[in-house]
């Protein structure tokens, strides 16, 4: 009788431990789940940020072609009026150019 009694109380102290090592393991697997929501979260907006980096990229590419275009033009503006001096009569809004033959002025 003694040694059920030992033996019955051994038995409830692991079934007590079970219960707290099976809580333990629920909260784990709580904690897991909504660490998997979190991560699953995080990467969609790593997609979005992805797909917004892209989409800006692209607009800068766009800006950049853009930008070289009036390079280019500015360029051949700057060879045609390369053979001119450009000056401004005093009162007066014209714009004055000169070749660099003092001979031809035109406004």
């Amino acid at each position: 009788s003694d040694q059920l009694d030992k033996k019955s109380s051994e038995l409830e102290e692991v079934r007590d431990e079970l219960e707290e090592t099976t809580g333990q393991l629920t909260e784990i697997e709580t904690k897991l789940d909504q660490t998997e929501t979190e991560l699953n979260q995080t990467k969609t907006g790593l997609n979005q940020t992805e797909r917004d980096l892209k989409e800006t990229a692209n607009r800068l590419n766009e800006t950049l072609a853009n930008l070289e275009v009036k390079e280019e033009e500015l360029q051949e503006i700057k060879s045609n009026l390369s053979g001119y001096n450009c000056f401004r009569m005093t009162n007066s809004s014209h714009w004055m150019y000169s070749t660099r033959d003092p001979s031809s002025t035109k406004s």
